[in-house]
């Protein structure tokens, strides 16, 4: 049995660096892509973080050229990052309380469907500014809940 063969994890790379009851071997990048469960999660979230900052841009873009105003794009930006800011600490405490997949799930579409909201009423000629802030207000609360699951989700790979 070779070590890519071996599924190795958090607790068995403790063990195995404090007590030495396991080697540890220490293995390329390339090898965490041999998991199909790592595999799966990565190039989702590969794909996902893309999406996500090609939204990010064009949305700055789309706000100032719609109103040519510096604040609301800086209310647009406030509403993506300050959620994270102050809702990481309860996303995180919902991850180590509930199944971290399907967290992840449920706030994954959620925030799909709140860009599709949003790609829906960015079609009209003059769209609500009050509705792009909520929906921009609720993806962000969305990532704020996402990413520190994610992140708790990691090391059990």
């Amino acid at each position: 049995m070779t070590a890519s063969d071996q599924h190795v994890g958090f607790e068995d790379s403790e063990d195995a660096l404090v007590g030495g009851a396991r080697p540890f071997v220490i293995g390329r990048a390339a090898d965490v892509l041999r998991d199909r469960t790592f595999r799966t999660i990565y190039l989702g979230a590969f794909a996902s973080n893309i999406g996500s900052w090609m939204q990010n841009a064009v949305l700055m873009g789309y706000a100032f050229t719609l109103t040519r105003s510096a604040t609301f794009v800086g209310v647009i930006v406030a509403c993506q990052l300050v959620p994270s800011l102050f809702l990481s600490v309860i996303g995180g405490w919902i991850a180590d309380v509930v199944d971290r997949r399907g967290l992840l799930i449920a706030v994954s579409l959620e925030q799909l469907a709140f860009s599709m909201g949003l790609a829906a009423i960015t079609r009209a000629n003059d769209p609500p500014r009050a509705g792009i802030v909520v929906l921009v207000l609720a993806v962000g609360i969305g990532q704020a809940i996402y990413a520190p699951a994610y992140s708790a989700m990691l090391p059990s790979l």
